[in-house]
């Protein structure tokens, strides 16, 4: 089962690198989410990291968010600070 569900994400991913417009580019992201998130819920949740259940599987969304939010800002000059002379 596992096999299966890794081949399928990894196909549902090329599927999403090769789309030619939006519409091609959803429908292989609905399969690509529809296909990772019980295998990746389902192994946070059975590994019941610290006791917390089902709650690691919305947690493991943010490290990659502050770290999205952080390159973005990075890369976006008016998000740095600016010092004037008085």
């Amino acid at each position: 089962m596992f096999l299966i569900g890794i081949s399928g994400f990894a196909l549902s991913s090329v599927a999403c690198g090769l789309a030619d417009d939006a519409l091609h580019l959803v429908r292989a992201r609905i399969a690509h989410g529809a296909i990772a998130a019980p295998i990746v819920g389902g192994a946070l949740i059975d590994a019941n990291i610290g006791g917390m259940g089902w709650r690691p599987i919305f947690f493991i969304n943010a490290p990659p968010g502050v770290a999205g939010v952080f390159a973005a800002s990075l890369g976006n000059p008016s998000t740095k600070c600016r010092i004037r002379a008085s």
